[in-house]
């Protein structure tokens, strides 16, 4: 066990980190195991860290199914900045020669640990060069696109199942290869989507992996604006002050290209970024921005997924997000690098609020809540989150009056005026709150909403 442990941390060095986050080992030693699992791990947690180091102590291929080629692109450029040669990816936007390099570094063994989208595993060329390796994990990335209830849901990642049965049958293997799946999210009925379905195609039990979703390096401000210029006015206030890379989040796609054209005109260069742009465009915003060519990309929520850039230390909802979740997944892809001081704000006013978009249902004692904080009929998994900032979005999202005044007074008179917490004891102001469903939630109160800069900045931001 001591062995492992140490060649375990050997692996690690080697990309430059002396320790684990959180949560990190327990799934690398599940991998070494040889053990299925389902790692639901916080954006910016370390999620790749966990299959990377596995896969370059075990002896032979891991398979990584991912769902965007720029995320394959990323990883695999971020192991080759680390010296670390074992990584490639195969993929769509390669020319002919790039990709007979990657099939030949793969095909001889050179290659230990290969990225490719889902659409790729019905490929042919693809499926003989995988038969011609010895492939020792299927790891799949970003494993919420296999649950409807998602809104990343791929047709594509319903396939990959039959691929490794397909796959296991030809070898002549006995069971299913070992898999691995990795999300950053965490609702009960996406993570149940992907246990049943390994379960319904492969006969395999994956075995839960969570971490704590609290971000101690991100600081939440929500701030309320009358209108879309003062909103644009708090933008730029807050870009010159943090003065950063950047991630400014709206709604729609158009406004991704009008936003960035105002900052460039008005001296702050930016990228736009969405799903409707051309593949080649999105892939070069994007990688403008990872490289430090442009300080500030603007874009909707098809911009983040997998993407590891660890300075961004400002993300700005400029439109509210559509779920209290996408919120947290978009947030936290301000400091990756957990030594970096980062901040996340919501500008927000009531036109941005649409009750329309949100579902709400009533509690047992009659409150109007969001869906999103309600317990499952049947008593299923009530979904909250963990601290007093994002709740302060949620009171602001989906809150009738706003008055952020009100809402910094006390963390009781936040509670106890928006029921955003409700508990079967109806205690809401206690620093623990009671176990709910079997899981115990912690409420962390962090303080009064107030931005944290300079006196002269802050009077100009709020």
């Amino acid at each position: 066990m001591n062995e492992q442990a140490d060649k375990i941390n050997e692996t690690l060095a080697c990309f430059g980190h002396t320790d684990f986050r959180e949560g990190q080992r327990e799934p690398i030693e599940a991998v070494l195991r040889g053990d299925d699992a389902v790692v639901v791990m916080p954006t910016g947690a370390g999620k790749s860290l966990c299959y990377q180091v596995a896969a370059l102590m075990l002896p032979g291929t891991t398979l990584v199914v991912s769902p965007l080629i720029a995320l394959m692109k990323d990883q695999v450029d971020n192991l080759e900045k680390k010296g670390i040669p074992d990584a490639v990816t195969i993929n769509g936007m390669l020319d002919p020669v790039a990709r007979a390099e990657a099939i030949e570094r793969v095909s001889s063994g050179l290659a230990t640990l290969l990225y490719i989208s889902p659409e790729l595993l019905r490929s042919k060329t693809i499926e003989k060069l995988l038969l011609q390796r010895n492939v020792v994990r299927f790891v799949i990335d970003e494993a919420h696109c296999f649950s409807a209830w998602g809104q990343d849901f791929r047709v594509d990642y319903m396939y990959i199942g039959d691929f490794i049965k397909n796959y296991c049958e030809i070898k002549g293997f006995n069971r299913s290869i070992p898999v691995s799946c990795f999300t950053a999210t965490a609702k009960q009925k996406v993570i149940s989507d992907i246990q049943d379905y390994f379960k319904r195609k492969l006969d395999i039990d994956l075995k839960l992996f969570t971490t704590d979703a609290a971000r101690e390096n991100l600081h939440y401000h929500v701030l309320y604006k009358e209108n879309e210029d003062e909103k644009y006015k708090a933008l730029r206030n807050l870009i010159e002050w943090k003065h950063c890379p950047t991630i400014v989040y709206v709604s729609r796609t158009q406004k991704t290209k009008e936003l960035a054209c105002r900052l460039t005109e008005d001296g702050f260069p930016a990228k736009a970024f969405n799903g409707k742009m051309a593949g080649s465009e999105k892939v070069e915003n994007q990688e403008a921005f990872i490289h430090d060519e442009v300080g500030i990309i603007v874009a909707t929520s098809a911009f983040g997924m997998g993407v590891d850039k660890s300075d961004v230390g400002l993300v700005v909802h400029y439109d509210i997000s559509d779920s209290l979740e996408n919120y947290v997944q978009e947030a936290g892809r301000a400091g990756r690098d957990q030594t970096l001081q980062a901040d996340c704000y919501v500008l927000f006013n009531e036109d941005d609020v649409s009750f329309a978009q949100f579902d709400f249902i009533e509690d047992t004692e009659g409150q109007i809540v969001p869906i999103d904080f309600a317990p499952r009929v049947g008593g299923g998994m009530m979904e909250l989150l963990e601290n007093y900032r994002i709740n302060l979005y949620a009171a602001a999202v989906y809150g009738k009056k706003y008055s952020l005044e009100t809402y910094s007074e006390k963390e009781n008179l936040f509670l106890t005026q928006f029921n955003y917490l409700p508990t079967k004891s109806g205690i809401l102001n206690t620093d623990e709150l009671n176990l709910i469903d079997g899981k115990r939630y912690i409420f962390k109160h962090k303080g009064d909403f107030v931005p944290e800069c300079p006196t002269s900045v802050a009077s100009r931001i709020a």
